[in-house]
């Protein structure tokens, strides 16, 4: 009796065992399928992170380029706006008060000079008439 209990303890403690040994495989499977899917996972975030280290990279030194260009424009333009400014200065200072005086009665002179030319036309054509008038006259004496 002694001897059938032992063994039926014996074979209570075997399938208690057995039922642990069960679960600890099934455990090990599922953190093998785990860590297994992880390192898949790991894996294409890794990849992905380098594509996106990439472009970054590559963007950034796209748009540094693209801006260094722009900024480069800029300055010659700069440049040549400020060398006309030089020059505009330059004939500004060479050019004295009396030049901008003349140069701003010039529209009524030159209305002035255009109505002298009529006249001077009148008086011309007045004077021809004369002259053959005069030359009548000599004739006729």
């Amino acid at each position: 009796a002694r001897l059938e209990a032992t063994t039926q303890e014996w074979e209570r403690r075997y399938k208690y065992l057995e039922g642990d040994r069960d679960l600890f495989k099934d455990l090990y499977s599922e953190a093998s399928t785990h860590a297994a899917r992880l390192a898949t996972e790991n894996a294409a975030l890794e990849q992905r992170a380098t594509i996106a280290e990439g472009q970054a990279r590559d963007g950034l030194a796209l748009i540094r380029g693209t801006f260094e260009e722009q900024v480069r424009k800029l300055r010659e333009e700069a440049e040549k706006w400020r060398g006309l400014a030089k020059v505009f200065m330059a004939k500004d200072e060479r050019t004295d008060d009396e030049v901008r005086r003349r140069a701003a009665l010039e529209p009524g002179l030159r209305e002035e000079n255009e109505r002298l030319k009529q006249e001077a036309e009148v008086v011309r054509a007045d004077m021809e008439k004369m002259a053959a008038i005069v030359e009548q006259m000599t004739a006729q004496r």
